[in-house]
């Protein structure tokens, strides 16, 4: 229906026609209730007289009215006409400007103008696929520039809206009735579905079912047309641009000569025709298109001038990024039974939206037919995943949120895991996991985060308790008993990596001492208190087909030598399984499993970081130091210096290292102590720091020798957190038991507890005047973020409404934010007659961060005046890491 100017609808008055397309026709018109001018569009008659896509387009309207991004054009809602036929009319927002054909049309575009372009598509595209929300129909006649440079991708997921998958819908014409022509009217028909099609991804081309990865094509086409001023498939009609896009290859030298190596190597992973090797998030691109932005170069110059370790495994980290999302992706459909001789290796990764870390555990059946694993799903909780090798996606397993730490039953029937402090079983099937038994102590602490349990053949379960000792219990439940003592006199601080032998009688462990840079294996059965010394690891010991498997120190490998478990003696010298094994070190992780002839190791591609200042709308405005892994950091009380620990990645030590204006190649300020989570002091003149085995707090001042000197007043210490304004106190974290204390600097006196729970709490930071403590607790449900007195009575707060970690203070304490679910948040705050008065959470930007780690440190902090901060992020798909699993491993010999 047309519609003339001044014609009411609803609320709205008709100004003047935009244009039409195959779905209807477009108006500029004015709401007289809002005095505002937006633009509506009404579909045609075609689509109104079908009742189901009707019903269709309308419920799909609603959910896209959810997104709310400065990039997106908003719908506003949805009127009916008063014409005979009942029809609908979207009302949108009415955006200005030339829509990115036109801008193309001009030649190939200054490379200044396409990388804030590009990043601004990203981050819309980024912040619908988090909703659940593809496109579909990306193109450049949907994305309007404004004269300012706001980018706006118009008719976001209307493509699905207006697909007709009912079967009473009405027959369509190829041309206008295809749901790729929707919401253009600057085009005519023919030339929307032409364009459509060269935007198409080779599954949309095949008429397959597509997600978010259809999207990550289309935007590498629009990207690459921008650059070069012309279409990447212009040949003959419809059919012609199909087959294109599905066999004829890229021509990459028509890029222009200068444009960045890391935006070629981007436009390759985006322009993958194989889709499980596509880039997955487009998140990924929004990253490095804001570092090309900020001027970060595409290989990374030396840091210091004395080259250190860490600095020269650099290069191979960097140049493997760029291909990683595809290495941890390509997960390959076989059958186990296929080739039983042939040496097989391929990728586990989670199912598409979901994350794993390095700190989150796996185990590999004892019948070597399937492989489980502890991953983060998108709503930010823990789950546990299980990829059965004759099978190509790995499926959640019902019932197991916020669980974690796998480990089978002997018979690969049941899963036990850790959930909240207790110990849980599942059987796989229908029904609901079954609590055995709370663990002694328990809380989320990271010595017990660090090893899970193991299940033998005589229906006892092992496990280690945060106090360091083994415990076992019945597999059907019942009261945990210690199994094993700590040998304090010998230094040790935990026994770590439980692993039945085959009689289900005697278990390995790996005993830690402070101190030491291996452990000892030793044997004790769950019937005699008795052990046995077997030999020396990095990491936990395990038995399988003959061989034991151990770590070797730095640099890590794996290694397997002949075993006799019944006199618990070696043979032979130890073989050479795996090098560059990643992240075994001499706290017990031993990040490998293995049964028969299947080895499971994590990808040793490691998460490397970059510290980025970024304003409140979530423009890169800067870096500071080397894109390397970066454990945990502080920023000075003057803002212009940056205490980082940065850790080498083959000895895993971490070393603080100053970053400031007069020397951006970093200084260093300590030397193979592994350090942990720097603290400034409030004069900005000295840094304060604990160290690892041990727990031993220093400081460091920034003048003079420099050199480390024991904390004047050592107290329960795990590591510090904040120091008073005055800085008269230090708040620090301990284990045993796990609460936030406070001492007083500089003078004898005993520490006093703050927050003590039968949860952990962590991550605490003072109020800026001193009357208000914010801190996280691992609750049941997921971590929440809380305010309370500090130091004097009173009830907390809650101050986070789903999810949340890591509070930090604006400088005058009037905001309060955190993260939650890949978020910075920021919440009001304001005093009144004595009681904190908090405001909704709002999101300001979207981070990647390593997220909740056990001893959480803060990835964020903030400057004085709340408009920048700096954020430790992930670089590229490092924060994504892998297991890398090898059948008939023997076949193969070393890897």
């Amino acid at each position: 229906m047309t519609l003339s100017p001044g014609t009411t609808l609803g609320t709205y008055e008709v100004i003047a026609k935009l244009g039409e397309g195959g779905m209807g026709e477009v108006y500029r018109a004015r709401d007289t209730t809002l005095n505002r001018e937006v633009a509506i569009k009404v579909l045609s008659e075609a689509f109104a007289a079908d009742a189901d896509r009707l019903a269709r387009f309308t419920r799909e309207a609603q959910t896209l009215a959810a997104l709310n991004h400065p990039n997106i054009a908003q719908i506003y809602g949805i009127e009916e006409t008063t014409s005979e036929v009942v029809s609908r009319a979207l009302v949108m927002e009415l955006v200005e400007g030339d829509d990115l054909s036109v801008l193309i049309a001009r030649g190939p575009m200054p490379l200044a103008d396409v990388l804030p372009i590009a990043r601004q598509i990203a981050e819309a595209l980024e912040a619908a696929h988090e909703l659940g929300i593809i496109h579909r129909d990306l193109k450049p006649a949907n994305i309007k520039v404004r004269a300012d440079g706001t980018v706006k991708v118009l008719d976001f997921g209307l493509a699905k809206a207006m697909d007709a998958t009912a079967p009473h819908s009405a027959p369509r014409t190829a041309d206008a009735g295809d749901a790729a022509t929707v919401l253009s009217p600057a085009m005519t028909q023919l030339g929307m579905i032409l364009g459509t099609a060269a935007y198409m991804s080779p599954e949309q081309a095949r008429g397959k079912a597509v997600d978010r990865r259809a999207d990550i094509w289309a935007f590498g086409v629009v990207v690459y047309e921008m650059l070069t001023g012309a279409r990447m498939f212009s040949c003959g009609d419809v059919t012609d641009v199909l087959a294109a896009v599905l066999r004829q290859d890229i021509d990459w030298n028509a890029l222009p000569s200068n444009t960045p190596r890391r935006l070629r190597v981007l436009l390759e992973r985006c322009l993958d025709r194989d889709v499980k090797q596509r880039l997955r998030d487009i998140g990924e691109a929004r990253v490095e298109i804001a570092k090309i932005e900020s001027g970060v170069p595409d290989s990374v110059s030396s840091v210091v001038t004395r080259d250190p370790a860490w600095r020269r495994a650099l290069p191979w980290a960097i140049a493997g990024l760029t291909t990683l999302a595809a290495a941890i992706f390509a997960v390959p459909y076989f059958s186990h039974q296929d080739n039983p001789g042939a040496l097989t290796r391929f990728n586990v990764a989670p199912p598409f939206g979901a994350s794993r870390s390095a700190l989150q555990g796996f185990e590999v059946s004892p019948d070597g037919h399937a492989l489980a694993f502890t991953a983060t799903a998108a709503d930010g909780r823990s789950r546990i995943f299980i990829r059965r090798f004759d099978e190509p996606e790995a499926q959640p397993i019902a019932g197991t949120e916020n669980g974690e730490l796998p480990f089978w039953s002997p018979d690969s029937r049941v899963l036990g895991f850790t959930r909240e402090g207790a110990l849980y079983r599942t059987d796989l099937g229908d029904s609901a996991p079954r609590r055995l038994c709370a663990i002694p102590g328990a809380v989320q602490s990271s010595l017990f985060a660090r090893s899970a349990g193991t299940w033998g053949g005589r229906g006892v379960i092992v496990f280690t308790s945060p106090d360091g000792r083994l415990f076992q219990v019945p597999d059907s439940g019942g009261t945990p008993t210690p199994l094993t003592s700590l040998d304090a006199p010998g230094g040790e601080v935990i026994h770590a990596s439980p692993s039945f032998l085959p009689d289900g009688r005697r278990v390995l462990f790996l005993a830690l001492t402070a101190g030491a840079t291996r452990g000892v294996i030793w044997a004790v059965a769950i019937d005699d208190p008795a052990r046995t010394r077997v030999t020396e690891s990095s990491g936990g010991a395990v038995y399988a087909a003959g061989d034991l498997f151990t770590t070797t120190a730095a640099p890590r490998s794996l290694t397997a030598q002949a075993f006799d478990p019944d006199r618990l003696t070696l043979d032979g010298a130890p073989r050479q399984v795996h090098d560059q094994l990643a992240a075994a070190d001499t706290r017990g992780v031993k990040r490998f499993s293995t049964s028969a002839d299947v080895l499971v190791v994590e990808s040793a591609a490691p998460q490397v970081h970059q510290l980025t200042w970024i304003d409140r709308v979530g423009r890169v405005l800067r870096t500071v130091g080397p894109v390397a892994h970066v454990r945990d950091f502080a920023l000075a009380p003057d803002e212009r210096r940056v205490v980082a620990n940065i850790t080498d990645s083959s000895s895993r030590q971490s070393d603080l290292w100053l970053f400031d204006g007069q020397r951006p190649t970093g200084a260093r300020l300590t030397f193979q102590i592994d350090t942990r989570r720097p603290l400034w002091t409030r004069e900005g003149d000295a840094v304060y720091f604990t160290t690892m085995p041990g727990f031993e707090q220093w400081s460091v001042r920034l003048s003079g020798a420099a050199q480390p000197q024991p904390f004047d007043n050592p107290g329960k210490f795990v590591h510090f957190e904040d120091i008073t304004s005055s800085s008269e106190y230090v708040v620090f974290k301990s284990l045993e038991p796990s609460a936030v204390w406070m001492q007083r600097i500089g003078a004898s006196s005993e520490p006093r507890v703050l927050v003590r729970e039968s949860v952990s709490a962590y991550g605490p930071r003072v109020s800026p005047d001193g009357r208000w403590l914010a801190y996280s607790l691992a609750l049941p449900g997921g971590s929440e973020v809380f305010v309370q007195p500090f130091d004097r009575p009173g009830e907390r707060q809650q101050v986070s409404s789903s999810g949340g970690f890591g509070p930090i203070w604006r400088a005058d304490g009037r905001e309060l934010f955190f993260e939650m679910h890949g978020g910075l948040m920021a919440v009001t705050t304001s005093e009144r007659a004595g009681s904190l008065e908090i405001g909704p959470p709002q999101r300001l930007f979207d981070i990647q961060t390593q997220g909740l780690v056990s001893n959480q440190p803060h990835n964020v902090e903030v400057a004085a005046n709340g408009q920048k901060f700096l954020v430790n992020s992930i670089v590229g798909g490092s924060g994504n890491v892998p297991l890398e699993v090898t059948l008939n491993w023997r076949a193969g010999g070393r890897k």
